[in-house]
């Protein structure tokens, strides 16, 4: 004689069973997707460095020689000084011009003194993500005051010095608050480093409710 009581409790079993795991491969899928979204930005991010390293080196391509010149004291000196200011590095950024079939090029570079030798390295290859988000960020900041026409209005980042160190972040508030006040740009960020919203005339917060998103001024 068959136990439907018996029969029925496993199927109930088998049931819970089928969407607990359900459930877990949702959860695994909407992770897995979360990271794809993630990545994906930060490829672009990445991307977006490159683009201003690669213009900056055309720019400088295609001005003239004393304008190209006087452009490179003035981004490397830039550059430099933000080094200087947020990582308190020894290090020079150095810009160097070499002609290809009778054509200017320029290549960027770190240049650091190893027992008493001054050694050059490819700044987006040799160090850390943190070096390389600082160098973007003075070119872009370059870019913008040294090459004419100058562009005008507001400074536009997304999170910037995002792979920068938290021992750090204070220094790059700091370097962001002097460059509005001595360039007289108003910048506007997106970040979620509470060190660089802090330093805002105006702060605002996103908050997202039920896929609702709220904007509310700190």
């Amino acid at each position: 004689m068959i136990n439907y009581a018996l029969e029925i409790e496993k199927i109930k079993k088998f049931n819970k069973s089928l969407e607990n795991k359900i459930l877990q491969d949702k959860t695994k899928r909407d992770m897995l997707l979360d990271k794809k979204a993630s990545l994906t930005k930060e490829a672009e991010r990445l991307d977006e460095k490159n683009m201003v390293f690669e213009k900056t080196k055309l720019l400088l391509e295609k001005t003239s020689d004393y304008a190209r010149k006087q452009a490179i004291k003035s981004i490397e000196s830039m550059v430099t000084g933000a080094l200087h200011e947020i990582f308190a590095s020894q290090s020079k950024f150095v810009i160097e011009e070499k002609s290809i079939n009778g054509k200017v090029a320029v290549d960027f570079f770190l240049e650091d003194e190893v027992d008493g030798e001054k050694v050059l390295t490819d700044p987006q290859e040799q160090r850390g993500g943190g070096y390389v988000d600082i160098i973007s960020l003075a070119l872009r900041f370059a870019m913008i005051e040294v090459f004419n026409p100058k562009i005008e209005g507001p400074i536009l980042l997304d999170e910037p010095a995002k792979f920068v160190s938290e021992d750090y972040i204070y220094n790059v508030a700091e370097f962001l608050s002097k460059v509005s006040e001595s360039f007289k740009r108003q910048i506007i960020m997106v970040t979620h480093s509470k060190y660089l919203s802090n330093i805002g005339d105006k702060t605002f917060e996103v908050i997202k409710r039920d896929n609702v998103s709220e904007v509310v001024e700190k």
